[in-house]
């Protein structure tokens, strides 16, 4: 017995040195068919929007991400055996803009698309590789049933949180750890 916790102690000493935290896991169900994923990499794009407020994009990929990333450098990128990307967004309050920091809370989706977008998830995206090629599925805010995304920790640039959203067909959950910029 006493071995046995001595060994769980040890793992969970080491998981605490390497930053298991921080880790990310992605489970993603399309049309039934489940997935899941740890990215290796990740970035946050920010953009203006056209109702008045900051845009910004987390992506989580289990490959190689073009730097800077760009929703260009995106397109179509998940080539090749394996390859899943997962993307979403949170629109910022009225009156943000760029330079405004994504900020620690959460931010729900406005079921159906009702409501002003401001301060919610709007969309999200699965992409993946088949054939080659990349499919990809994905939610805007008439489609979402329900989600919620939740900025936990926000510090050394780097941005960790969950993500909870479906139209009843597409399913993303699971935690993040992104990189910001």
């Amino acid at each position: 017995m006493r071995r046995v916790f001595t060994v769980i102690t040890l793992i969970l000493g080491v998981c605490v040195l390497a930053g298991c935290s921080k880790k990310s896991n992605i489970d993603v169900v399309l049309d039934g068919k489940a997935s899941s994923f740890q990215p290796t990499d990740s970035a946050v794009l920010t953009t203006a929007t056209s109702s008045d407020a900051v845009m910004h994009t987390i992506v989580l990929a289990n490959y190689e991400l073009k730097k800077p990333a760009t929703k260009k450098s995106l397109f179509k990128s998940a080539k090749g055996d394996g390859k899943m990307r997962v993307e979403f967004s949170i629109v910022g309050e009225k009156g943000s803009d760029e330079t405004t920091a994504l900020r620690e809370g959460e931010y729900k989706t406005n079921v159906g698309n009702a409501g002003s977008p401001h301060g919610a998830t709007t969309d999200a995206k699965f992409a993946f590789s088949r054939e080659g090629r990349e499919q990809s599925r994905g939610l805007n805010g008439p489609d979402i049933k329900e989600g919620i995304v939740r900025i936990d920790s926000i510090k050394d640039g780097v941005v960790t949180g969950t993500i909870h959203v479906t139209d009843g067909s597409l399913v993303i959950q699971g935690s993040f750890a992104s990189n910001i910029g």
